[in-house]
């Protein structure tokens, strides 16, 4: 006659709660093992992955709402969680629980159309582990900028000439890594503002770096984006909108999903903004039928204004109609 949360939990197979905590402890405390043993908890509980990625993003608004209002009770959870939310306090920056909460928001939608959920969310949770909190890359850029990048080289010994030579040895090293970083960072650079084309951008030189094009798109997201762009091929381009043809709707729907990065990946490849259009078979039939049913519709309208100014003139100005 007992009825406590841990038993309703198991009846309606709710996720547990601690499992969202173990992740956001993990991202802090970088320790990527976590990762396998969530989704290996999902995998024999049964919990949905979609739901679990629902649970998580909650978990994470949670601690966004603590950090901005430096209190607990907007949030609603169990009273035993609550101390949990305020030790979160001090741990996460603004920054960093919007870019957890844009990737996470991201990753909803994507599950959705995903063959291997399991694998996804393992992928997933090892980025959001992996990632550089913001304060961290602030630094790192500020000092490039400034030249003032402080590189720490400690290296233990008992030697006590080595020692004193230590100072002298530094110096030289991180002047080295210095000039190292700078250069990877011009590279870099030059390598996001030249673009791979060059020349005049037309449909015939897209067609026919069309599978560089699609190399360079499908480069950091290949799991992702090599499936749907199999069998796609340009349809037309008006030298701003460039007509890519999808296999079917679904595909069609999945690639609308990463507009944003296609488009920024098209404008460094090609050198210029391109609007990516994706397109069914039957849809670039329509349009083509649209554009012939547009040529008729302009010659009827232009007779129809015709007869209007012939009316106007009879009535308004008192012309007569002479026929030959």
């Amino acid at each position: 006659n007992k009825i406590d949360a841990d038993t309703v939990a198991k009846m309606l197979n709710l996720i547990d709660d601690e499992l969202f905590f173990e992740i956001s402890d993990a991202i802090l405390n970088k320790d990527f093992s976590v990762v396998f043993d969530t989704t290996n908890k999902i995998y024999q509980n049964g919990w949905d992955f979609i739901d679990f990625t629902d649970g998580l993003t909650e978990h994470f608004r949670n601690i966004l709402s603590v950090v901005l209002t430096q209190r607990t009770d907007l949030i609603e959870t169990a009273d035993v969680y609550r101390s949990k939310y305020s030790d979160y306090m001090n741990s996460f920056s603004k920054g960093d629980l919007l870019r957890i909460l844009n990737y996470l928001t991201k990753l909803q939608q994507e599950l959705r159309y995903s063959n291997n959920q399991k694998l996804r969310i393992e992928i997933a949770l090892t980025n959001l582990i992996g990632l550089e909190k913001s304060s961290t890359l602030s630094e790192i850029i500020s000092g490039l900028e400034s030249g003032n990048l402080d590189l720490s080289v400690t290296e233990k010994t008992s030697n006590k000439e080595t020692a004193q030579q230590k100072p002298v040895a530094k110096k030289k090293t991180e002047t080295s890594i210095n000039s190292k970083i700078s250069a990877s960072v011009s590279e870099s650079l030059q390598s996001f503002t030249n673009p791979s084309f060059t020349g005049e951008l037309n449909f015939e030189t897209i067609t026919k770096k069309w599978e560089s094009y699609i190399a360079d798109l499908c480069a950091e997201k290949s799991f992702l984006l090599t499936p749907l762009f199999t069998n796609s091929k340009p349809i037309n381009f008006d030298g701003v909108n460039l007509h890519i043809s999808a296999q079917d709707e679904s595909t069609k729907s999945s690639l609308s999903l990463h507009k944003d990065y296609i488009d920024q990946k098209s404008k460094i490849f090609f050198g210029k903004k391109i609007n990516v259009k994706f397109e069914t078979s039957d849809s670039s039939k329509s349009g083509r039928t649209t554009k012939s049913k547009t040529n008729t519709i302009s010659t009827s309208t232009n007779d129809q204004n015709s007869d209007l100014y012939e009316k106007m003139i009879k009535e308004q100005l008192g012309g007569i109609e002479i026929t030959g």
